[in-house]
């Protein structure tokens, strides 16, 4: 039976609690804690690794879980906090968009690159967008609601 991988788990796990699904039973197994608690963040999924970044209150933390080694790991901040941003994977790097800066939308894009620990702004959104969710298809990031 193939694993399924449950991103949900990130948005519920506003504190220290992080626990995921064994598969095929009915109960779950808890892992290591986030660093940095937070709420009303995305996450994304490269690599086996899962890419956290901002937070309420407009967090600039950036941390990755690596599912491998149940290890979080902080990696450079983001340019600017955010709280309720939209992020996604694509190509080797994590895009994140818009989110809430004391609760108002943003237009701002940046690029993180795991291979360098680098982040790159991009051109601004043509809307200001919060709250909605980033998805890849066919070789484009769509962004959804917000």
């Amino acid at each position: 039976m193939p694993k399924i991988r449950f991103l949900f788990i990130i948005a519920l796990s506003v504190l220290a609690y992080f626990p995921r699904p064994s598969y095929g039973q009915a109960d779950w197994e808890e892992v290591r804690s986030m660093l940095t608690a937070r709420s009303e963040m995305p996450a994304a999924v490269l690599d086996d690794k899962i890419y956290v970044p901002g937070g309420f209150g407009g967090l600039d933390t950036f941390e990755v879980y690596d599912t491998a080694t149940d290890i979080w790991e902080t990696l450079a901040p983001m340019p600017a906090g955010r709280d309720h941003l939209m992020a996604t994977a694509y190509d080797g790097k994590i895009y994140v968009f818009g989110g809430f800066v004391r609760w108002q939308p943003q237009s701002t894009a940046f690029v993180y690159d795991p291979t360098t620990n680098e982040w790159t702004a991009l051109a601004d959104m043509p809307e200001n967008r919060a709250a909605g969710v980033a998805v890849v298809l066919d070789n484009f990031i769509y962004i959804v609601g917000g």
